[in-house]
């Protein structure tokens, strides 16, 4: 049967009657004007789209819901502006090893979440504020004193 329009609007009903009950669907969502595709989020981003639903599957990347699979534009930009980062990708920002990295991360010397497969995932952001900290640590004059002899 053929959907109708409720009086007030607000509704779409199905005029059936599953066990003795009107059945009542409401409206879907409009569409978010700030919705971009998964081909259009990894052109964003720069990787592929497969690429792009890893990162929804892994909770970094969040999907807004319309009919099909789509991604707001704000978040993917600014994924793309601070991304999060894997254990490689962090030893690179912070001129270490992988296994260093692991080792900071369980001594809460640096931030991380889990995803949601339980792999650790580094923003960049935090990471280039450590590295810098750590440059600027190494990078003092210790002044020793010396007695002339």
């Amino acid at each position: 049967m053929a959907a109708c329009l409720g009086e007030s609007q607000d509704l779409l009903w199905t005029p059936w009657e599953v066990l003795g009950t009107l059945v009542i669907v409401t409206k879907p969502l409009p569409l978010d004007v700030d919705a971009i595709s998964r081909a259009e989020a990894a052109t964003v981003l720069g990787v592929g789209e497969e690429s792009v639903a890893r990162l929804r599957r892994e909770g970094l990347l969040t999907e807004v819901r319309g009919g099909r699979l789509l991604y707001s534009r704000a978040e993917v930009e600014a994924f793309a502006a601070n991304p999060w980062l894997n254990g490689v990708g962090a030893a690179q920002v912070l001129g270490v090893t992988r296994t260093r990295v692991f080792q900071l991360a369980s001594a809460d010397k640096i931030p991380f979440r889990f995803t949601r497969s339980g792999k650790r995932a580094f923003r960049k952001s935090q990471l280039q504020v450590v590295a810098d900290a750590r440059r600027t640590r190494s990078t003092r004059t210790i002044r020793v004193k010396t007695r002339n002899i």
